[in-house]
């Protein structure tokens, strides 16, 4: 199953894989004539779209905190490079 590939495939930190596996092959799974394969094939479509959101939500939260807080926790020795010493 192709779609099983790409769903598999975003386990392994590439979410981008589940984006492309919905996109690809919604009309496929939800839009053609249906076919033995189907159930399953819908299922991993699905799952790769909830997936993509998922973890989308939780990058775009992450860097939002990490930004937003990194003056309070000091977090701009992890961001920066400060020479120390004289020249």
């Amino acid at each position: 199953c192709v779609g099983c590939v790409w769903f598999f495939g975003g386990f392994f930190l590439l979410p981008f894989f589940w984006l492309v596996n919905f996109v690809w092959h919604y009309n496929d799974a939800f839009l053609a004539e249906p076919f033995e394969e189907q159930p399953q094939f819908k299922r991993y479509v699905l799952r790769s779209g909830i997936g993509f959101i998922f973890s989308s939500v939780l990058l775009i939260s992450w860097v939002f905190y990490f930004q937003t807080q990194r003056n309070f926790y000091n977090w701009d020795y992890i961001t920066f490079n400060f020479p120390t010493g004289s020249a």
